[in-house]
């Protein structure tokens, strides 16, 4: 959302406390990424999909939030062990370390 020269980042109340830092996240990774992207402008407009902006602001997300060093510390266990024993999202820990799990 933008009012006048600033960005603000919105999030819904109906968000679970464990949603909000992903959602934050994933929207400041739009932020960052693609400051000038009008995703109906797009979707209306061109052939490229907006699920390539999505995986990108995902992407970002699971950079922001999983330190590195994860991947060592459970050296052996499963994705699924991981992200529950860190309280981590499963599907953002799969994009932080694909080459690995």
């Amino acid at each position: 959302m933008h009012y006048r020269r600033g960005k603000f980042i919105i999030l819904s109340t109906n968000l679970q406390d464990y949603e909000k830092p992903i959602v934050c996240s994933h929207e400041l990774g739009h932020a960052v990424m693609h400051p000038n992207l009008s995703t109906p402008f797009y979707q209306a407009n061109t052939l490229l999909s907006k699920d390539k902006f999505e995986r990108q602001a995902n992407q970002f997300a699971a950079e922001l939030l999983i330190p590195d060093d994860l991947i060592y510390k459970y050296e052996g266990f499963t994705r699924r062990q991981i992200a529950y024993a860190e309280g981590v999202n499963e599907e953002l820990l799969k994009l932080k370390f694909e080459k690995y799990l």
